[in-house]
């Protein structure tokens, strides 16, 4: 799949506001990709699928060998979770179910930005993304109903009493809400224990890739006495301070 320069732009500039999700969207048929970052949301008419080989080649990292080796660790075949980067860990979520033959149901989150994943009750009334009042309306039906818990209501009360939206993309087939860190809530059609089990595996997967990334960058160096037989046989002072340095190293 080839990438073009404008989207590796266009990517570093959604990585610098800060990467929180990347869902599918269909708008009178046509397949897109809303981008959400820390700064606002974009709407990207390319396919996900596309937008998320374009991260990877972003980072110079060949997507199909990323998800078979973190397939391999995590020790999963289907809707695997992988890190792009030590702040990048993408874990897979349904959003959204196929109306038609071929069209993306899975969406992307940044592992680093999520707060929690909350329960939705059956048969909450679903809503989308609106204007500011719109927004600020669903936001208090939601504490005031929509949570599984008491403990839940009064936890999200504590925050800072605005959120930059929601995106409910199936209406009244959701599970599950993704609240994250900056109060952005994402519905999903996974129940509430499957995305946590994603959220540990993507916590896995990134511990494996600071694991790799930092022992691939550690060099133990020659050790003295295999320079010593790389050194002709012979007395002088260079060679008396070099050997001296290898010696205060060791």
């Amino acid at each position: 799949m080839a990438i073009d320069t404008d989207a590796i732009t266009n990517m570093e500039q959604h990585l610098k506001e800060g990467m929180l999700a990347l869902m599918p969207t269909y708008n009178s048929g046509e397949m897109g990709t809303i981008i959400y970052t820390l700064q606002g949301q974009y709407l990207d008419p390319r396919s996900i699928s596309w937008l998320i080989n374009a991260l990877a080649a972003y980072y110079c990292l060949e997507l199909t060998l990323l998800r078979r080796h973190y397939s391999r660790f995590l020790g999963v075949r289907r809707n695997i979770s992988f890190p792009l980067d030590s702040g990048l860990v993408l874990l897979p979520v349904k959003t959204r179910k196929a109306e038609n033959q071929g069209e993306a149901t899975i969406g992307y989150i940044n592992l680093l930005q999520v707060e929690d994943v909350l329960v939705l009750k059956p048969g909450t009334k679903p809503f989308a993304m609106g204007t500011h009042a719109e927004v600020e309306a669903a936001v208090a039906e939601l504490r005031a109903s929509y949570f599984a818990s008491p403990e839940q209501q009064k936890e999200l009360n504590t925050g800072s009493g605005s959120s930059p939206g929601y995106h409910l993309d199936s209406p009244g087939e959701h599970r599950s809400l993704v609240l994250f860190k900056n109060g952005l809530v994402l519905g999903s059609l996974n129940a509430r224990a499957t995305l946590q089990e994603r959220l540990c595996q993507g916590h896995r997967a990134r511990q494996e890739f600071l694991r790799r990334r930092d022992g691939a960058a550690l060099y133990p160096g020659l050790r003295r006495r295999d320079v010593m037989k790389l050194l002709p046989p012979c007395d002088c002072v260079l060679k008396d301070l070099f050997m001296g340095i290898l010696k205060k190293r060791e």
